[in-house]
């Protein structure tokens, strides 16, 4: 059996209008349920990379994804490969409907890209999970470009560092 002990936020704000306090909360997962360790691919999660952006439509330049909350665009360290192994987009405005077209490419050299048209009509449509992953070599960076849509969106885009 795993435990994990956590804190509750919400809880004490929603219950008694609170802010600021928490409760410690045990939570327990039994061998049935295991807490993951490593995503779908087998990478250990303290080894993935979050990059985020967002971008609207209509705007002529891209979102270059930076990692963590950071404004600085992130670069492909020198002698390592970025693999992108998930994509999720969010569109910021849920009310927005319709279709959303989008880009996930680098810089030069092109190693690789996503065009997709997400559809609010089946959500599962703006997500990806890839077994291989997208490519990004060293000295690239992540693009973002939202050629079409109703709305802003938010793109998340997880992946790890690898040899050449």
């Amino acid at each position: 059996m795993q435990r994990i002990k956590s804190s509750l936020f919400f809880l004490i704000a929603l219950g008694l209008g609170l802010s600021g306090c928490t409760v410690p909360v045990l939570v327990e997962n039994d061998d049935s349920m295991p807490i993951p360790t490593a995503s779908h691919l087998g990478i250990p999660s303290g080894d993935m990379i979050k990059l985020g952006g967002a971008d609207c439509p209509g705007v002529q330049d891209e979102a270059i994804l930076s990692e963590g909350g950071s404004n600085a665009e992130y670069v492909v360290p020198d002698g390592k490969n970025l693999v992108l192994t998930d994509i999720i987009v969010s569109p910021q405005n849920l009310n927005a409907r319709g279709l959303y077209g989008f880009q996930i490419l680098p810089n030069l050299p092109f190693t690789t890209s996503l065009i997709a048209v997400g559809s609010t009509d089946d959500w599962s449509s703006f997500q990806w999970h890839f077994t291989s992953g997208m490519l990004f070599t060293s000295g690239n960076n992540v693009r973002f470009l939202l050629n079409s849509g109703p709305a802003c969106a938010e793109i998340n885009a997880f992946g790890y560092l690898a040899e050449p």
